[in-house]
């Protein structure tokens, strides 16, 4: 699906998310895209951006990474994967082309090993394009986090740990602040 077509998904879905807010901001991945929500007043909105119920929306289109190639699983299931691109680089470029301003990549080997696996694919994409990403998948322990933002990444999902131990994923927030989202999908 085009990333406009997305935008006009996002535009006419009529949920009430001011139950989400978990503070000044927070990220929740549902499906191909990722909402993150932030309530920061911002005078001018990319045209990814959509405001409801005093909340501001960010649409981040997603790139699902799986042996170096872009992929979809149906319902997470591994062995129900469709292949939508050879070269995660060029998925990027064409949302860019398209007016993404955000990527949200997940490195789904990642996700199941418990460690990054597909950084290759995930490096190329950050020399290719000039727009903020952000990464998920298999991000752990506070030296991944630390390694993943050196690497140039703005962001970062955790999922699994945080949800297995909130105390230490508050703590690991403080210490990046604005750098962390929750992933829950």
């Amino acid at each position: 699906m085009p990333y406009s077509a997305y935008l006009g998904q996002v535009t006419r879905w009529k949920a009430d998310f001011g139950h989400l807010r978990f503070g000044a901001s927070c990220g929740i991945v549902l499906g191909p895209i990722l909402f993150a929500y932030s309530n920061a007043n911002r005078q001018n909105f990319p045209t990814q951006i959509v405001k409801r119920n005093g909340f501001v929306m960010e649409v981040w289109p997603a790139i699902d990474i799986r042996g170096g190639l872009c992929v979809r699983l149906e319902q997470g299931d591994y062995a129900r994967e469709t292949v939508y691109g050879e070269e995660p680089r060029e998925v990027a470029l064409q949302f860019v082309e398209q007016g993404a301003q955000y990527l949200h990549l997940v490195d789904l080997e990642g996700a199941r090993e418990g460690l990054p696996v597909n950084l290759p694919s995930v490096q190329e994409i950050l020399a290719s394009v000039d727009i903020t990403c952000e990464l998920g998948g298999g991000i752990r322990d506070e030296q991944s986090i630390e390694e993943l933002l050196d690497f140039g990444l703005e962001r970062l999902v955790l999922g699994t740990s945080a949800l297995k131990d909130p105390d230490w994923f508050r703590e690991i927030c403080t210490k990046f602040p604005h750098r962390l989202v929750l992933g829950i999908d």
